[in-house]
């Protein structure tokens, strides 16, 4: 239980007589079975139950998390929002009690703060890849080697999606669950290729992928021929 010291000047007839007497208040325990009840990439419920022991009136509970505060009316639950997908808080809640005095006096008086807890916002959509360019000393007459930027805003990339094709318009695609650089291989010799790069979240059984990155084009060489970067 917290204690909450009370310096009480003491009067008489004609006034303060100087002197002061302390008393000790507790507030109260911490709330109890917190836990995080649902969670999105940008949204978290935490509920939880009164304190056991409260000595006053439960007036608002306080929820930190992050660097982040707020607080809720009485009720035993909050939604945060705003957060960072794929992202993880940790988190305390505490009680503020209204007790009051013998002489009428009301104070504020915050409870224990319950153990510290952690939670982790599910992935998002996540932007698109950036500066996406060929490696001209890797290209050849059947293969060329890509490389890219991570997302500026990954929310739990995990893998990439290498999309190409010819001017015929033959679009193929290859997974690419380690980071750049990638090498593409059976291609036709001088001949002009597109290729984009899209980012990809998957959490459980959903697959999240982001926009095309901006779109590269490129020539492979013949044999007799030196490299062409359109």
């Amino acid at each position: 239980w917290l204690c909450c010291l009370i310096y009480l000047y003491l009067c008489g007839e004609n006034g303060t007589d100087g002197r002061t007497e302390t008393i000790h208040v507790y507030a109260g325990t911490a709330p109890q079975s917190v836990s995080v009840a649902t969670t999105t990439a940008t949204v978290v419920v935490i509920e939880w139950a009164k304190p056991k022991y409260v000595n006053g009136i439960v007036g608002s509970y306080r929820v930190d998390y992050g660097n982040r505060r707020y607080i809720s009316s009485s009720t035993t639950s909050v939604r945060l929002t705003d957060l960072k997908a794929h992202t993880s808080y940790t988190y305390t809640v505490r009680a503020l009690v209204r007790h009051r005095l013998q002489n009428g006096t009301l104070l504020l008086l915050w409870g224990k703060t319950s153990p510290r807890k952690s939670f982790t916002t599910r992935q998002a959509k996540p932007s698109h890849p950036r500066s996406l360019s060929v490696i001209k000393r890797n290209l050849t007459s059947t293969s060329v080697t890509v490389d890219w930027r991570a997302p500026s805003l990954p929310n739990g990339c995990n893998s990439y999606v290498i999309y190409y094709c010819n001017k015929v318009g033959d679009i193929r695609r290859k997974e690419a669950s380690a980071a750049p650089p990638y090498t593409l291989s059976n291609l036709k010799p001088f001949t002009i290729y597109t290729v984009w790069v899209q980012a990809v979240n998957e959490e459980d059984s959903s697959r999240l992928e982001s926009k095309p990155s901006k779109l590269k084009t490129f020539r492979t060489l013949s044999d007799s021929q030196r490299l062409h970067t359109l």
